[in-house]
């Protein structure tokens, strides 16, 4: 949980970003555009067709000259920023975007693009912003609210998630995978029968929807039905053994019925694929610790506190396994670095109940 590297969704944002940009390109009639300056023009037409050939670089030098020439060309702005987000140059991508909706603040698509160049920034804020306002313009374009959902779903603003997805699964009700991040928002919010129901007919649908049967074992795990859980986390993790949530899942529930064997086989199949794995280590610390292999448990809470110094329930249980060993002078600093985070004694059912981090497996449709 809370690793670093690019998230699915984000993955999929780019991808997003070179097929939406064709797709502007093809049907330009479809989006209201500003007129295009005369002198511009024949660049502006060979930017396009390598653009609708799939030849972003081949483009690029075309819109460069384009804006040199004329700095209040929207489309040029426009296509020049998607052209460098589609090549990994999100930062360049901004100002572009930027520039396009000072000139034409009415472009629902210029808010969008700039809102995927804010997220592959690290500006999640300012994107989210940009997506409300894309929505505001486009409400009926359910691509929009899509990524709306799960920006909301993303910054933890699950009220506004789940209103948001919701309004896309009424315009679109075939729309899968916004079933899915709707369901993953009512299962935050505690509604896991409403998020039942909807995923049994998703993976009914597409019994090879990995996400789709983990928050199934999700939303029966909240309903307290922890040994059909364990069936539909056990089967996400059979279509994708590199889910790390269904992993660390199947180790918790195991590790709650007592079951350590089971609980450190999925514990130690999930630290095999993410060495990271804050939560995995945790668990293996005391699972060692419980059976008294405190030369066992030490490396797993070390790696712990140093990957997450604030995770007090690893430098407490550090501590204990220190003074197993009468190792008396760090056990006296891990307890009192568990002080220092605070007097209360970890809080076990925080693993348990873990929130889900990972959002989004692939849009649903370019927006329109």
């Amino acid at each position: 949980m809370g690793r670093e590297h690019t998230k699915p969704h984000q993955r999929a944002l780019r991808r997003l970003t070179i097929a939406v940009l064709v797709v502007l390109v093809v049907a330009r009639s479809s989006v209201a555009q500003p007129p295009t300056p005369p002198g511009i023009e024949p660049l502006m037409a060979a930017a396009r067709a390598a653009i609708a050939a799939g030849r972003l670089a081949d483009a690029e030098p075309y819109l460069v000259r384009a804006v040199a020439a004329a700095p209040d060309a929207v489309e040029a702005n426009l296509l020049l920023g998607q052209v460098y987000t589609g090549t990994g140059r999100p930062a360049r991508a901004v100002e572009r975007f930027q520039q396009a909706v000072r000139l034409d603040p009415g472009l629902a698509h210029t808010h969008y693009f700039l809102a995927i160049a804010y997220t592959f920034t690290g500006r999640r804020d300012q994107g989210l912003e940009e997506l409300k306002r894309a929505v505001a313009l486009q409400p009926d374009n359910p691509g929009f609210g899509f990524y709306l959902g799960l920006a909301y779903l993303e910054a933890r603003h699950d009220v506004e998630a789940a209103a948001e997805l919701g309004r896309v699964v009424a315009l679109t009700p075939g729309d899968t995978e916004a079933r899915v991040n709707l369901a993953w928002a009512q299962i935050n919010l505690g509604k896991s029968s409403d998020a039942a129901s909807s995923l049994a007919e998703v993976v009914k649908r597409q019994p090879a929807h990995a996400v789709a049967w983990f928050l199934l074992g999700e939303a029966m795990r909240r309903q307290g039905d922890d040994d059909q859980a364990i069936r539909d986390y056990e089967r996400a993790a059979t279509l994708d053994p590199m889910m790390a949530d269904a992993l660390f899942s199947l180790g918790t529930v195991y590790y709650w019925r007592n079951d350590l064997d089971k609980a450190g086989e999925w514990f130690g199949r999930l630290v095999a694929i993410d060495g990271s794995h804050v939560g995995a280590h945790y668990q293996l610390g005391k699972i060692a610790l419980q059976r008294g292999r405190v030369d066992e448990a030490i490396p797993h809470l070390e790696l712990c506190t140093r990957l997450a110094p604030d995770n007090k329930g690893a430098h407490y249980q550090l501590s204990r396994a220190y003074r197993i060993k009468h190792d008396d002078d760090k056990a006296e600093q891990e307890l009192a670095a568990f002080r220092a985070l605070g007097s209360q004694m970890p809080d076990d059912a925080a693993w348990r109940d873990h929130r889900l981090d990972t959002v989004g497996a692939r849009p649903a449709r370019p927006p329109r």
